[in-house]
């Protein structure tokens, strides 16, 4: 929209939103562009004539709350223009944003000859509140929700601590006392199934506790997949889809388990989506697992020719809780699986078509930033 199209100067007599119009400069963001950080200066209000805005608070010198998000034809900054107190929350382009800008000597000015316009901040300082106190009760569900998932799983960790043990021992036994191969292998695969499903528990609970320790080391990206293969050898045989595994042996770091975790996680949300859009005489579907390095990074792609992420899950698609509703999934896995990535440093994201498919994309840095262990 246009500055004079803006809701807020309808509110003014035309000689009086012409005056105040014309002192405003507007600005453009990139997704991702701060426009002022938390405890800056107060320097104006803003208005915004496209996109959106996130707000977030401070917790702890590495982590911050979402407080709230605004689009277009609503403003902001305005309490520091009022108090002249240091902004009191951080404020992002959560995606291109246009806005306007008027700086707080003009607007103090116009508000000395405009009195009506300060019910007009007060209105909109009471519903930046309203959002606020909503985004909160939001959030205090869903941490709810997540104290009691962790507790659950540690309680599972626990009870099922000692029947674990003894499955291990007894398959190293056996594996000490058959010839047979394929038998040994059964042996080792019993073992590894069992460690690995003790460390998906333990992703679970670090994920609840905020806990992002990495376990760094070197390896190929081709045993990164190979590993993918030998753990999961059902989901690679299913009558609904073909799975297809293109990678390079490409060195990188990183911690192997969590980044095969991701993967998993990727994968299967793929394998379910072919499961229960696939019906009787359609093509089968087909996952493309892509792993190369690209400059200084490793890309790995996770394709599917399902019907596409549905509108409603887009938005909260990396979110805690947002499979609620779906069949067998609670919708942590891809909460956990951006979590894992970005500790690594990386990124990702997905691109969707319905009715044509989604694509998921990790970049991850081929070095860690600390030393690696060998």
């Amino acid at each position: 929209m246009k500055v004079e199209e803006h809701p807020f100067f309808k509110t003014f007599s035309p000689e009086e939103a012409q005056n105040l119009i014309k002192q405003i400069t507007t600005r453009e963001y990139q997704a991702g562009d701060v426009i002022f950080e938390e405890g800056a200066p107060s320097g104006g209000i803003y208005f915004i004539l496209e996109g959106e805005i996130l707000f977030t608070k401070r917790l702890n010198e590495y982590e911050s709350q979402s407080l709230n998000t605004s689009g277009p034809g609503t403003f902001f900054g305005e309490v520091g223009a009022f108090t002249g107190e240091p902004r009191s929350a951080a404020a992002q382009a959560k995606t291109k944003v246009r806005l306007g800008h008027l700086n707080k000597e003009q607007l103090q000015q116009f508000i000395e000859n405009t009195p009506k316009l300060v019910l007009t901040f007060f209105q909109s300082i009471i519903n930046h509140l309203h959002g606020i106190t909503g985004q909160y009760v939001k959030d205090m569900i869903e941490q709810e929700k997540l104290s009691v998932v962790g507790s659950m799983v540690q309680s599972l960790i626990e009870d099922f601590n000692t029947p674990f043990n003894v499955i291990s021992l007894s398959a190293q036994m056996l594996a000490c006392e058959v010839k047979n191969e394929k038998a040994l292998h059964y042996c080792q695969s019993i073992e590894q199934q069992i460690d690995h499903m003790v460390k998906m528990a333990n992703d679970i609970s670090d994920y609840v506790q905020g806990q992002k320790a990495l376990k760094i080391e070197r390896f190929l990206l081709s045993e990164l997949f190979g590993l993918f293969q030998e753990l999961n050898p059902i989901p690679l045989e299913d009558e609904n889809y073909d799975i297809t595994i293109n990678t390079e042996d490409t060195l990188i770091e990183g911690d192997k388990h969590k980044l095969l975790r991701a993967i998993q996680s990727l994968v299967y949300n793929a394998t379910q989506a072919l499961k229960k859009d696939r019906v009787s005489g359609e093509p089968r579907g087909h996952i493309t697992i892509t792993g190369k390095p690209d400059g200084n990074e490793v890309l790995i792609t996770v394709e599917d020719n399902a019907n596409g992420i549905p509108q409603k899950f887009r938005a909260d698609f990396f979110k805690p809780f947002s499979g609620e509703g779906k069949e067998n999934n609670i919708g942590l896995g891809p909460a956990i699986a951006k979590s894992m990535i970005e500790a690594h440093k990386g990124t990702i994201h997905f691109e969707t078509e319905t009715n044509k498919g989604t694509t998921l994309f990790v970049r991850i840095p081929q070095k860690q930033e600390y030393q690696a262990v060998s």
